[in-house]
């Protein structure tokens, strides 16, 4: 809309709120998660639903599609959520009910301070059962008494010897 509107200004003060944006945006990290159907994101076209679906994100570099690779994470915690989508080899055929899961799962273990559910389409009620679950039986930390046993077999390992042939 702005690059549109270059006509409404005057050279100089384009030229001013370019360079002002262009300033402030070093400053500003935001991205964004876009997602829609159509052969490109030049081409979505709201008639053709259900086919091509995509995945983009948007920041002031660019946009970037990451429709190869199913799904996409940003934010303070995405490195962490990506991490674990992947570990959990997070796929486009999965049902919902996997999908949720799994989404909420790497939401959780972002643990973050800016990680927040707003605009999350689970409500708070349902967000504390999905931890509970989470957290009780398989969220991706070392279980209880793991650190012993681990401690113990490296303490058994046998010591390597090495010796030089002449």
């Amino acid at each position: 809309m702005f690059l549109a509107s270059h006509n409404a200004f005057t050279q100089e003060r384009w030229n001013e709120l370019s360079r002002q944006i262009f300033e402030y945006s070093e400053e500003y990290d935001v991205e964004l998660i876009v997602s829609g159907w159509g052969r490109t994101q030049e081409s979505f076209d709201v008639s053709r639903q259900g086919a091509d679906a995509n995945i983009f994100s948007v920041n002031r570099d660019g946009v970037h599609s990451h429709t190869n690779e199913q799904f996409y994470a940003c934010g303070s915690g995405g490195y962490s959520a990506y991490s674990l989508l992947s570990f959990f080899d997070y796929q486009a055929h999965m049902n919902l009910a996997e999908a949720v899961y799994y989404v909420s799962a790497a939401k959780l273990h972002e643990r973050t301070g800016g990680t927040d559910w707003n605009g999350y389409f689970l409500q708070p009620e349902q967000i504390r059962i999905l931890r509970d679950i989470w957290e009780s039986r398989g969220a991706p930390r070392m279980p209880d008494g793991a650190e012993e046993q681990i401690g113990e077999m490296l303490r058994q390992r046998p010591t390597r010897t090495h010796s030089r042939t002449a």
